[in-house]
């Protein structure tokens, strides 16, 4: 699945553009869903982090514990650990039964987007200018989106 925002993030991690290409066609006809699945970018991605600069990982393996494990607080700074947390929270919330909207789905897809770009910038030394900007995504119309999507979600699994 090809992603509007994401796409100069799968050379080196095809996962998480994968992610935020499902979180893009979901944010319309199901931000519930969209909303998990930025939850899990931004533990992904956490995991990569740690993977890549071969940090001690935390005794418990939950995502909150990564992104409270000291040395982690260290090398990330202040405002892209408050959009991880964000998108932890908001991911959990949807994950154990709050409704969501769409508005709140597009919100968190440009904090996933900014954690895409900085860490683009941050880890693969990219220009932060060869990034295009947020482009909000497109709504797919009901009928026959339902059953492409999940077409395309089951080639992806």
């Amino acid at each position: 699945m090809k992603s509007t925002n994401f796409e100069f993030l799968s050379p080196r991690w095809s996962e998480l553009a994968e992610l935020g290409a499902f979180a893009e066609a979901y944010t319309f006809n199901d931000p519930t869903s969209a909303i998990i699945k930025l939850r899990l970018f931004a533990e992904n991605m956490t995991k990569d982090i740690y993977r890549d600069l071969k940090l001690p990982r935390p005794e418990q393996l939950s995502f909150i514990d990564y992104l409270t494990n000291d040395t982690f607080k260290t090398i990330t700074p202040k405002v892209v650990l408050n959009k991880f947390h964000s998108l932890r929270i908001n991911g959990n919330k949807a994950a154990h039964g709050e409704l969501s909207n769409s508005d709140k789905a597009l919100f968190l897809l440009q904090e996933a987007f900014d954690l895409a770009r900085w860490l683009y910038v941050q880890f693969e030394k990219g220009d932060p200018q060869s990034i295009q900007a947020f482009q909000k995504p497109q709504l797919i119309e009901q009928g026959d989106s339902k059953a492409e999507l999940k077409k395309q979600k089951k080639q992806a699994l």
